[in-house]
């Protein structure tokens, strides 16, 4: 890949129509962290890079053309030191036997970077920067860390808004100072977002249920066009189903971040705020 160019986002086309919403993707997710495009077809057998070739040349990007297991050379691809992340396609088929393809969960397992995965039903992805993001924390530390070190890559944009959503479990535990929780939430919302994600063009959500589904409705509400969670490096229980629910449904691009396992659960995440939501109750 070039070196030359400072930090480059790949994106990973296939031999699909799912490649113009991809290289669209790309576009626009390169404007918001300040990087340019390069992308990449690896072909399996005889498929064919004609339309890659097609959609790269009129939006001038390069093109890069490889053989081999697909999943393997594009993390090869992601451990050179200018690659900031990827952008690739949730699966290539709207319909089909897996919600998530089978490139895309092997790209999951093993993914050293940031990768937006973009559906085939992307509701018309914009090459402009993306506006309204979505970023669903768990109350601990990681999730945190990871989306607010990916923030210090962003473009400035007093456009961009960030919302923050919390989901509580049904039987879970609420903050303790909610005994009105349509009057007090708003105010531990702010106290929340203060601690958890501080910044500017902040908004606050929180649900209760399921949180995949938490995670559709609010991106609906919102007219998010990009969600940013965190990931953990499994899809196969806990965090990781919320993962894979919200990349089965999503009609909009889902940026994963990999993350070690939060070492700070909800609850206790709840509970170090407590203090500081009753002093803004008062």
């Amino acid at each position: 890949m070039n070196t030359e160019r400072g930090p480059i986002l790949l994106a990973a086309l296939n031999h699909s129509p799912a490649v113009y919403g991809v290289l669209t993707a790309a576009l626009g997710i390169a404007e918001m962290v300040g990087a340019d495009v390069e992308a990449l077809h690896v072909s399996e057998g005889s498929q064919s890079a004609h339309l890659a070739l097609s959609v790269t040349d009129a939006a001038g990007v390069h093109l890069h053309e490889r053989t081999g297991p697909v999943a393997e050379t594009i993390l090869d691809a992601l451990q050179a030191p200018e690659m900031v992340g990827a952008v690739m396609g949730t699966r290539a088929l709207r319909v089909g036997p897996r919600p998530t393809g089978s490139t895309a969960r092997r790209v999951m397992a093993g993914m050293p970077k940031p990768v937006v995965f973009v559906p085939p039903e992307a509701c018309q992805p914009s090459a402009e920067a993306p506006k309204r993001l979505l970023v669903p924390l768990d109350g601990g530390a990681a999730a945190s860390t990871a989306f607010l070190e990916l923030e210090r890559r962003f473009r400035s944009d007093p456009e961009r808004e960030i919302t923050v959503l919390l989901t509580f479990a049904d039987d879970g535990e609420m903050p303790s100072m909610l005994d009105h929780p349509t009057r007090d939430l708003p105010a531990w919302g702010r106290t929340f977002v203060d601690r958890c994600c501080p910044g500017e063009g902040r908004l606050f959500e929180a649900r209760t249920g399921d949180p995949g589904s938490a995670v559709i409705e609010v991106a609906e509400k919102t007219k998010s066009d990009l969600i940013v969670l965190s990931f953990k490096g499994t899809l196969e229980r806990g965090h990781g189903w919320v993962v894979q629910e919200v990349l089965a449904r999503s009609v909009v691009p889902v940026l994963l971040l990999p993350v070690a396992p939060a070492n700070m659960p909800a609850d206790v995440a709840i509970a170090s705020v407590d203090e500081a939501g009753h002093m803004a109750l008062q």
